[in-house]
């Protein structure tokens, strides 16, 4: 049975005005007072438009290259602002052997709330596992609390 792990994740997404946005994650282990005790992870990536509201997200981790593709999907706009949107990415180069065994489904949800807050989770199913959480975090704007 695999352990819980308390952690923090600093996710940048940023653009340089070219149609694409870069992505960097960084997740750390933390203690109960959320002190950093050692970074777990590092993921690099871009998120490229598709047609049809189509996205990719490829992402760099431990020497592996990995590719989502999903629909986005705003719910809630005001005045012309982006208030609630999700997407829900499902991996196209599967099927893969990896550490856990080969993966059937490699799933990333996306989502916006209506206090501008971004969770996502993570889920993975190999055959000798059903589909879990690998991953999940409410994310907020650096210096909002």
């Amino acid at each position: 049975m695999e352990q819980s792990v308390q952690a923090a994740h600093e996710l940048t997404v940023v653009t340089d005005g070219q149609p694409f946005l870069t992505h960097l994650s960084r997740i750390w282990e933390v203690n109960d007072k959320g002190d950093r005790l050692q970074q777990l992870t590092t993921e690099t990536g871009i998120w490229k438009p598709l047609p049809d509201l189509q996205v990719e997200l490829t992402i760099e981790a431990q020497e592996m290259i990995r590719t989502w593709v999903g629909e986005v999907k705003v719910t809630s706009l005001v005045d012309a602002k982006i208030t609630r949107a999700h997407t829900i990415m499902n991996r196209v180069d599967l099927p893969i052997s990896e550490a856990h065994g080969v993966v059937a489904q490699d799933i990333r949800t996306y989502g916006l709330d209506t206090m501008g807050r971004l969770g996502w989770v993570h889920e993975v199913e190999t055959a000798e596992s059903p589909l879990r959480s690998q991953a999940s975090f409410l994310l907020m704007k650096a210096g909002q609390s």
